[in-house]
């Protein structure tokens, strides 16, 4: 009896950690999808804008770097926003193999 309540009980907790697991997911592909659709792009396009714009010496050095450094923001987001995405779905792994 007890040993079934314990089971019971396990088996609750993991359901709700895989439920909660599947909501984070889900978030963290949104977050992806924005990052893949919108903002690295974007951040290309900041890229390509600031190369030519100081090689035809229309924004200064520091503009230039202002530019680089927007892009490489957005790529670090992207790559953290990837990290937590594969941390979850190993999370999810585990989880299933209990």
């Amino acid at each position: 009896m007890l040993q079934q309540k314990n089971a019971d009980i396990t088996n609750q907790s993991i359901l709700i950690s895989y439920n909660q697991l599947i909501s984070e997911l889900n978030l963290a592909k949104s977050k992806l999808e924005y990052f893949e659709k919108t903002a690295n792009p974007n951040a290309a396009i900041i890229i390509r804008n600031a190369n030519t714009s100081y090689t035809n010496g229309d924004i200064s050095y520091i503009e230039y770097m202002q530019g680089m450094q927007m892009a490489r923001e957005i790529k670090l987001d992207y790559f953290a926003s990837l990290n937590r995405y594969n941390e979850i779905v190993i999370n999810l792994q585990y989880l299933m193999n209990k």
